[in-house]
């Protein structure tokens, strides 16, 4: 670049006008020197305002149109969340995709030069006839590089140096065209380098996953990942994962804790994450720090997680709202409109093509003004041609909105946003809680050794060995899992919906039931659970996390309560119906309510007055056949 060029030469010229040999500048210094210019022409340079033409519903109906009839159906549905495009995975789908995934991604290592030992011991792809796969997916032969493919072969470089091969036939070090014995200290680097987390299985299947297990598109999305985050967070990447920790600022910290982008602490009802961005979405923070903050958190739920949110994925909600007194569109327009620029559009596409979770739908919720229906625009036009295949935008009252979302199976009362305007954190907080007692037991078990370091299931994390029985702790219940929490807290899980429907079915048969049959009724509640891969969680309150309940005893008891607390509510509800039919029928009549026989008796002092009442009240009985349900009763008694 010309002011790069000029600072190069200004420093070789007073080198040599003073006798000095200049050194020339190192690969890495210039590559950094080179990312900072390009950041700070892409803050200087304001996001301009669509062109006035463009239209999403047209725009959209195109991107529809290359799609089959078949698939736009399939799209639609999932979007809805009636439907689930996941790969149905069996041992030889998983087994086969890891080794296409591990031969792209050794394809890829050698190509860039670096061999099996990480010292770039490989053949460097110059004039080669080696591949390459664009985003598209085509692959490109013979690809003549630019200063930019220069960059991107440094990058790749110094992301891979740990990259190892899984099978077990080439992962060996006697492979390497080096003597990789040569040294005691290269062969344990090569130990560390081999349980990095980037060789972890369960870390590629994520990105299998996500891209419904196609190797190649697989590995090109882990490159971005590695791109995306050794940017925002630091080359460290490449030898751990992101954490908790790497927020080391207090400017960082603050953002964290009051973010407001955050999952839902409770799944929709067809099982998927949601990713909600409420009030100004952080678009009020550094580009940099919001999406350090965004890959972070997807980061976490796709590796803290189980394998029903890598499969189902994630759906993306953004409700821009105003969280001051002012009107919502002014206070858009002029505190953080402006703020748009370049870097934003940038990360934006990067984070898109770097997600570790396979994006469902895309949806935004407006005002219906001017001002946020390009604000939509500006945020679609960023968007990949498959994002923009599954971008649905909504404008109208809250009310309205809300309504809107709820049509799409996403709990609507959870989202972290008051009637008033004011962003809930309360939830976010917990999940903030959860990670770190996670990340404090992960660091006690890992001792320095990297392998203990890799991305792992939640189910491997337990709270601190203190605690009389250490229990697993669960960042978000399963769409399988039964909660046990006083309140309405269970009526957000679809758990809990499937549990119910199991004792609505056996109800019957349980209250029937001897003691001893009732007790193997309940363990046959238990046994379907667990069949459908359900936990029962039990809320720790001095924690505020979910942890798997192991004591069974307990967990028969809790089942054989809610019996007792399903036959209540079925009680409770036939009484309001017949109270309900009562009083439909002697509105629809204009009968006048009866006093009861209490009402009476309590009014009638003497004993000579009740025995009267009595004898009268048989010889209406005796004279009327009218059921005293019905309305001509009292004209039949007053009669009589």
């Amino acid at each position: 670049m010309p002011i790069k060029r000029n600072l190069i030469g200004v420093a070789t010229a007073a080198a040599e006008v003073g006798g000095i040999t200049p050194t020339p500048m190192s690969s890495s210094s210039s590559q950094d020197f080179s990312q900072q210019t390009q950041r700070q022409q892409q803050r200087t340079q304001k996001l301009q305002d669509p062109p006035a033409h463009f239209s999403i519903d047209n725009a959209l109906s195109n991107e529809l149109l290359k799609l089959s009839y078949q698939d736009r159906v399939a799209l639609e549905e999932e979007i809805h969340g009636v439907r689930c495009l996941a790969i149905n995975e069996t041992p030889d789908l998983l087994q086969h995709s890891l080794l296409e995934f591990d031969r792209h991604l050794m394809a890829l290592k050698q190509s860039y030069g670096i061999g099996d030992d990480g010292y770039g011991d490989g053949q460097a792809r110059t004039n080669t006839n080696t591949d390459t796969i664009n985003d598209d997916g085509n692959r490109n032969y013979n690809a003549e590089y630019d200063h930019k493919n220069q960059n991107a072969e440094y990058n790749h470089k110094r992301l891979l140096r740990n990259i190892r091969s899984t099978n077990t036939s080439t992962s060996t070090p006697g492979n390497s065209n080096n003597n990789y014995y040569a040294g005691l200290f290269q062969q344990q680097e090569w130990q560390q380098q081999k349980y990095c987390y980037l060789n972890d299985p369960l870390v590629r299947l994520r990105f299998l996953r996500c891209e419904r297990f196609v190797a190649f598109k697989a590995v090109q999305r882990m490159i971005h990942f590695l791109e995306l985050t050794s940017e925002l967070f630091g080359d460290y990447v490449a030898d751990r994962p992101i954490q908790l920790s790497d927020f080391n600022t207090r400017r960082e910290e603050v953002a964290l804790h009051n973010s407001r982008n955050q999952y839902l602490p409770f799944r929709d009802r067809s099982g998927r994450r949601v990713f909600v961005g409420v009030g100004s979405c952080d678009l009020n923070l550094d580009p940099d720090l919001r999406f350090k903050i965004i890959i972070f958190l997807h980061w976490m739920t796709a590796a803290e997680d189980d394998i029903e949110t890598q499969q189902k994925g994630v759906v993306i909600v953004a409700w821009p709202s105003n969280e001051d007194d002012e009107d919502s569109e002014r206070s858009w327009e002029q505190s953080i409109r402006p703020k748009f620029n370049q870097r934003l559009r940038y990360l934006q596409r990067k984070e898109i093509k770097a997600n570790p979770l396979r994006v469902t739908s895309q949806q935004v919720y407006l005002e219906d003004t001017p001002f946020f229906r390009a604000m939509s625009t500006l945020y679609y036009i960023g968007m990949d041609s498959h994002s923009r295949s599954i971008f649905k935008a909504h404008y109208g009252e809250p009310t309205e909105l809300r309504y809107a979302l709820a049509s799409y199976g996403i709990p609507e009362h959870l989202l972290p946003l008051s009637n008033t305007g004011t962003v809930k954190t309360a939830n976010h907080s917990r999940w903030i809680n959860a990670m770190r007692a996670k990340m404090d037991r992960q660091q006690r078990n890992s001792n320095g050794n990297c392998k203990n370091t890799m991305g792992q299931q939640q189910t491997t994390l337990l709270i601190h060995p203190e605690d009389e029985e250490p229990r697993e702790i669960v960042n978000c219940p399963g769409s399988r899992d039964v909660i046990f929490r006083k309140g309405p807290t269970f009526k957000n899980n679809p758990g809990n919906m499937y549990f119910r429907e199991l004792i609505e079915a056996t109800h019957e048969q349980h209250t029937k039931a001897s003691r001893k049959v009732k007790c193997k009724i309940t363990w046959d509640i238990i046994k379907q659970v667990e069949a459908q891969n359900g936990r029962f969680l039990d809320w720790n309150q001095s924690k505020e996390l979910w942890v798997v309940a192991r004591d069974r005893e307990k967990i028969r008891t809790k089942v054989a309560a809610s019996y007792k607390q399903f036959n209540r509510s079925i009680l409770a509800f036939r009484e309001q119906q017949r109270q309900q039919q009562r009083q439909t029928i002697r509105s629809n009549n204009n009968i006048k309510e009866k006093p009861t026989y209490n009402d009476v008796e309590r009014n009638l002092s003497s004993p000579f007055q009740l025995k009267e009442y009595h004898s009268d009240r048989k010889r209406r009985k005796a004279s009327c056949f009218c059921n005293p349900e019905d309305s001509c009763y009292s004209s039949c008694s007053d009669s009589n």
